[in-house]
């Protein structure tokens, strides 16, 4: 698996439908120790939901690499300027 992503937000990934499953453990401390270890790819959706399943002390959601992209850019835009 291969993601590129530049500072445009212009972004290729190979395999394209690769998918992104953001999660968070609830409960206490910064909100970066909850979610940043939590935040996953997989090369299908597929995998994602297997792993899901699993996985249920997490809470979260799989996105396309597209929406994962445009939400990472709502959350840390401008943090690096």
């Amino acid at each position: 698996m291969c993601i590129d992503i530049d500072m445009a937000a212009a972004w290729r990934a190979e395999p394209a439908d690769t998918v992104a499953f953001v999660a968070t453990t609830g409960g206490d401390g910064t909100i970066a120790s909850r979610s940043c270890p939590n935040i996953n790819f997989f090369e299908r959706r597929k995998s994602a939901d297997a792993y899901r399943a699993v996985h249920v002390e997490l809470v979260g959601t799989v996105l396309t690499l597209s929406d994962a992209v445009a939400r990472g850019r709502l959350v840390f835009e401008g943090l690096l300027d």
